[in-house]
């Protein structure tokens, strides 16, 4: 299921997306629970295509840390997920260091990146 990262960080206004996907998320562990497939991945925002583009947010969302996922590592990525043996997985790139001092939770304090830049960018997905 195609769930957002709305159900992983909350988004102010959006109760009703958020408690939609967040069904999405449970409904995957349910299913897998009773040995059934399964798979809630929580997308952060799109670069090119999907409603966040059409309302471009992608630079109010680079503000708070959060940057995009193209389409061609959007696609990469759901294919390796598919192998994997998981019920929820949330799938955005986040610069944790900037993200944490925007959050009004400081649930996030003390997240921070695990890996460089350079890392990620080497990396077999993206």
């Amino acid at each position: 299921m195609f769930s957002s990262a709305a159900s992983l960080f909350g988004s102010p206004g959006q109760a009703n997306h958020v408690a939609a996907n967040t069904f999405l998320d449970a409904f995957a562990e349910y299913r897998r629970s009773e040995g059934l497939p399964g798979l809630s991945i929580n997308w952060g925002v799109w670069s090119d295509i999907g409603a966040a583009a059409k309302r471009q947010v992608a630079g109010r969302m680079k503000e708070r840390g959060v940057g995009t996922i193209t389409p061609a590592a959007g696609i990469d990525i759901l294919e390796y997920l598919l192998t994997q043996s998981v019920s929820q997985v949330g799938v955005a790139p986040i610069d944790w260091s900037v993200f944490s001092q925007t959050s009004s939770s400081s649930f996030f304090a003390n997240f921070q990146n695990q890996y460089s830049s350079a890392v990620i960018e080497n990396s077999p997905l993206m």
